[in-house]
């Protein structure tokens, strides 16, 4: 029986910023199977080569159980929309490099878009691809069933290899799920295009986030080039050369002895464009395509944020009523200010949602006794403590806040205070919780068709579009959002304080970023 501790540390592992899977052990079986298929028969070693490297990149590896698992890749042209297990090569003028199809869920349907290969497989995998018929399958029946013989066989360690230690096979067929799994940098967004989505640790994080197409795809093949060369790296430090040729019909290649150039077009940062062929007028040009916003249906713009913070500041102080605060005699004052605590209260409560990332559906303030004016407070979020972050601003608010409940509950003495920071009041001096019902329909006089949830997804969202001086890592993302199972929860790990203190640092970039402005209630 597996202990809670060990479920625990497991969960720790796949989390990002975990331990990279092991790059020494996994050079060593890399080599094996090269060697594997430089013994298979001639005809087909091309083609079972791109095949079974190309499974190994993508992570499907693992997933095939039967020959028929294995999927016909095909040649397209470069004219052609991408489709299902398509491959082409494209040459830009500078370096031929090859692609393969990509899908991407959008709007509930999956399409397909062109992702270049990692820099040293398309040493590999380029003249391969070149070689291949267009539309024809690359491997027939034969071909497949010495590639599932290949993977589903034993693979014993050659004697020229036994000196140094090697991964399993199970395991170095998820080389790629594994290190996209504890990569802190990928974002969430990334993660779900380069592993199953059934993997994923924290598999809604990437609802919360918006990337372009583009962006995507310079990830994917920074992340695995990053990937690919630890192994690449680590053989030649444990001097494995002679081990890492492929061979094809009339050529061979070894990744180890030369570092690839990229061809042009890969080469902008932050950016891969995709490009199609135009043959139109007799001519042969590459066009770029249009990219595709992968944007979540409760994404909000940033623009609209800050004006609705806008006019939210204005409503709450065009319900602030003229004159001193209420005698102990006016019912209508009394009234007219209970009104405005309401609202203030609100936006105490929008605000927090926004510059911490909490829940709106679990705890929209803070108890008293998890609270104690300083840079940090707990919250209680789907059964479990939390902690959350306070940025300098929003203390301030706090503050300011507390200063009209103060001075609102010695005006009615019936009033006492609360086990949360922030309530409700009614006419009769009675408090009441917020709730994400009351919290919705207040926001819906003020932005109508957005509700308080959106900005927690706003928030996540600004975490990794932030400047590169305040960037946040995705486990700090995770930690800030709330994001744990067992293993991960409060007191379960270390906080070092150069961490709190990058988290600091951001939470209080956001308050400037968005313009928000201190409001005193009285």
């Amino acid at each position: 029986m597996i202990s809670s501790n060990q479920i625990s540390a497991s969960n720790r592992q796949k989390n990002s910023g975990g331990v990279y899977p092991d790059a020494d052990t996994h050079a060593v079986t890399f080599a094996i199977f090269l060697s594997k298929l430089a013994r298979v028969p001639s005809t087909y070693q091309s083609e079972i080569t791109l095949t079974g490297l190309v499974l190994w990149l993508t992570g499907k590896l693992g997933c095939i159980e039967r020959q028929h698992d294995i999927p016909l890749f095909f040649r397209v042209s470069g004219a052609l929309d991408c489709v299902k297990n398509a491959l082409r090569t494209i040459d830009d003028g500078s370096e031929s490099w090859g692609e393969l199809a990509s899908p991407y869920q959008l709007a509930g349907q999956t399409r397909y878009l062109w992702q270049p290969l990692p820099a040293h497989l398309n040493r590999l995998l380029q003249p391969s691809i070149s070689k291949l018929r267009y539309n024809t399958p690359a491997l027939n029946e034969e071909a497949r069933a010495i590639l599932f013989n290949l993977l589903s066989q034993p693979w014993k360690t050659p004697d020229s290899l036994t000196q140094h230690s090697r991964e399993r096979k199970d395991a170095f067929f998820d080389y790629f799920n594994d290190c996209a799994l504890v990569d802190n940098t990928l974002t969430a967004t990334v993660r779900m295009q380069l592993i199953l989505d059934k993997s994923l640790h924290h598999r809604h994080a990437s609802h919360y986030q918006q990337m372009d197409s583009d962006q995507i795809r310079y990830r994917i093949f920074e992340a695995r080039n990053r990937y690919l060369s630890r192994i690449i790296d680590a053989a030649r430090k444990i001097n494995l050369h002679k081990k890492f040729d492929s061979y094809s019909h009339d050529f061979s290649r070894n990744i180890i002895f030369e570092s690839p150039k990229l061809a042009k077009y890969l080469s902008t940062p932050g950016r891969i464009c995709q490009y199609q062929m135009d043959t139109s007028n007799h001519q042969k040009k590459l066009v770029p395509c249009e990219t595709i916003n992968i944007r979540r249906k409760r994404f909000l713009d940033e623009n609209e944020v800050c004006q609705f913070l806008l006019r939210l500041d204005q409503h709450v102080k065009l319900l602030q009523p003229k004159g001193g605060l209420i005698a102990s005699n006016g019912q209508q004052d009394s009234s007219a200010w209970l009104t405005y605590y309401n609202a203030a209260t609100s936006r105490i409560a929008l605000l927090f949602v926004l510059l911490t990332g909490a829940r709106p559906t679990h705890s929209i303030s803070i108890e008293w006794r998890y609270y104690s004016y300083s840079d940090s407070a707990f919250i209680k979020d789907k059964g479990k403590l939390r902690c959350i972050y306070l940025a300098d601003y929003l203390q301030q608010e706090i503050k300011n806040y507390l200063t009209l409940q103060f001075k609102l509950i010695q005006q009615l003495p019936k009033v006492k205070q609360g086990d949360v920071i922030w309530f409700y009041l009614n006419e009769l001096g009675e408090h009441s919780h917020l709730s994400n019902r009351s919290l919705r329909q207040f926001m819906n006089e003020v932005w109508p068709g957005v509700v308080p949830y959106q900005l927690r997804h706003f928030f996540a969202q600004c975490a990794i579009t932030t400047p590169s001086t305040s960037r946040l890592h995705d486990n700090d993302i995770d930690r800030l959002m709330g994001h744990s199972i067992v293993g991960e929860h409060l007191g379960a790990d270390n906080q070092f304080p150069a961490t709190t203190s990058k988290l600091k640092s951001y939470l209080n970039s956001l308050p400037v970023r968005l313009g928000l402005k201190e409001m005193r209630y009285v």
